[in-house]
């Protein structure tokens, strides 16, 4: 089924078939909807503090051990890179988390929007179109292409991370 189809069963009972009360319930239903999308964002927001504050651990644990060095610590190499490899799949799991999120919030947004064209105002709809529905930058830049570039960059740290404890293990390099 496409988007257009599931639409279609949104209004599951006609306003007449329903009664006299349709618009009220309709228009409470509207601000549960909508509460339930702000404590998806909610929950988006808690999610990246939570995958931010891993990583920066993570990452500080790791960098300074290297920097300590890893004889001197009597750690292997392998272990700074296993976990700079574990941070890199955390990370990539941050990035499936935030893709989770858009969706979820595009499909929020998408029955917001059909909901508001029953109501007086498309209050949401409005919006989005002023800002370019997303696709100029210069208007509005998605909030998801912002979130992705964070892991992309923890993931770049740790790939960095694993080449120099490689070339430290195999004497490449020296510090």
């Amino acid at each position: 089924m496409n988007e257009k189809d599931e639409l279609e069963k949104l209004f599951s009972v006609s306003e007449k078939d329903f009664g006299e009360k349709y618009k009220e319930i309709l228009f409470e239903q509207y601000k549960l909807f909508l509460q339930m999308t702000d404590n998806l964002n909610h929950r988006r927001s808690l999610s990246n503090n939570f995958f931010l504050s891993v990583n920066t651990g993570l990452l500080s644990v790791l960098g300074l051990i290297a920097n300590l060095g890893i004889d001197s610590l009597n750690v292997s190499g392998l272990w700074i890179i296993l976990g700079a490899i574990g941070g890199v799949l955390f990370s990539y799991t941050w990035i499936r988390t935030v893709t989770s999120y858009s969706q979820l919030s595009y499909g929020k947004w998408t029955i917001i929007q059909e909901i508001e064209k029953r109501l007086p105002l498309s209050l949401y709809d409005v919006e989005w179109k002023i800002l370019g529905e997303g696709k100029c930058p210069k208007l509005y830049k998605p909030l998801t292409d912002v979130e992705k570039i964070v892991p992309y960059v923890f993931i770049i740290l740790y790939g960095f991370l694993i080449l120099f404890s490689i070339a430290l293990t195999t004497k490449i390099i020296t510090l």
